[in-house]
């Protein structure tokens, strides 16, 4: 495994934005994990939360991570830009895709999998299976609607999506 080369640039350094121990910590964790939570990042940091989220902010704000998930179920991964400064953009865009993909298995196994009165999948069961926000999960709700695997019913926040095999058995 290759040692994590700090990304930051002689602009960046003149600005006072280097890297600091906090920094480097989580971006080795993040190199050899894909992703982390508070809880995770605490412990690698050992600081209260408070102090973490200071962290974790600071590195999200200057484009160092970028934060998926909303509130407990939020983590946090390397941005493209720091991929692109490793030279791994193309690792980054081929995780992208599979996260792509496991969302969308994710979602259409958990329609397989349910009772049949409750053969449905909400945006609101979305994000909680899938650790997203509302807007991430209508995303790929619409993704999986455009592609013809499942169709919308109802609007608003009544709106629910069915499998398509599902409603082809009517």
């Amino acid at each position: 495994m290759q040692p994590v080369r700090p990304v930051v640039n002689a602009a960046e350094q003149k600005d006072g934005r280097e890297l600091g121990l906090s920094d480097l910590l989580v971006l080795t964790s993040l190199k050899r994990n894909r992703e982390l939570d508070i809880a995770e990042t605490q412990r690698i940091l050992q600081r209260g939360e408070g102090e973490t989220h200071e962290v974790l902010n600071s590195m999200t704000a200057r484009g160092i991570l970028e934060p998926f998930g909303q509130k407990k179920g939020r983590v946090y991964r390397l941005s493209n830009r720091v991929y692109a400064g490793l030279r791994q953009s193309v690792g980054y865009q081929i995780f992208r895709r599979a996260e792509t993909a496991f969302a969308e298995t994710t979602i259409l196994t958990y329609l397989e999998e349910m009772p049949e009165k409750e053969k449905f999948v909400t945006n609101e069961i979305a994000r909680t299976l899938l650790r997203v926000s509302p807007h991430q999960a209508g995303c790929i709700l619409g993704n999986l609607v455009s592609k013809g695997k499942l169709a919308i019913r109802g609007r608003g926040r009544s709106t629910r999506y069915y499998s398509t095999k599902q409603l082809s058995a009517f």
